[in-house]
């Protein structure tokens, strides 16, 4: 059982669960990756807040973050793909999904097409249109990322975006399904 204490700051945790009574020796070395692996998801999730943040405030309209996040995507995954993958793939509701979809649509940032497999179903596509709005988008942030840059080497960030991949894709392989 890990003891109650504020969260807010990964030293405060970590502290706390060395002012108790010292485990035994492989309680010890779980409770210490629990910490490590407690205070990178914390990082990533502030991190997540704080670019988000950033990210809205520079993003070209019309375009919203869910937007960008679904053109973003479909140029990773590839055109073709369902909304109900799609909805899935963001781990939101369908109608959710569906109204995100009919914004783009709409901006002509997307189009859709009959599915070959599926006729009662239609796959989404990126347009021309929604690329360069994508682009845009990441555009809006050099001055951002060039400040970053002068404390994150590209060494450092190659290692990052390596690790940062493997967690994803073993989270995303052991989702929790509803």
């Amino acid at each position: 059982m890990v003891p109650r204490c504020r969260l807010h700051r990964v030293g405060v945790w970590r502290k706390n669960l060395s002012d108790k009574k010292p485990a035994p020796k492989s309680k010890q070395g779980q409770h210490d990756k629990v910490a490590n692996l407690f205070g990178l998801m914390n990082e990533i999730g502030i991190i997540n807040q704080l670019g988000t943040n950033l990210f809205a405030k520079r993003m070209p309209a019309p375009l919203t973050m869910p937007q960008f996040s679904v053109l973003n995507h479909l140029l990773r995954i590839g055109d073709g793909t369902t909304p109900k993958q799609i909805a899935s793939a963001f781990q939101v509701p369908n109608t959710s999904m569906s109204h995100t979809l009919a914004l783009l649509h709409r901006n002509g940032f997307i189009t859709y097409q009959q599915n070959d497999q599926d006729k009662r179903s239609k796959t989404v596509w990126i347009t021309d249109q929604g690329r360069a709005i994508q682009g845009q988008a990441i555009m809006a942030l050099a001055d951002d990322f060039a400040q970053l840059s002068t404390i994150v080497e590209g060494d450092d960030i190659d290692a990052l975006v390596n690790a940062l991949t493997r967690i994803r894709q073993f989270m995303d392989d052991h989702r929790l399904e509803d």
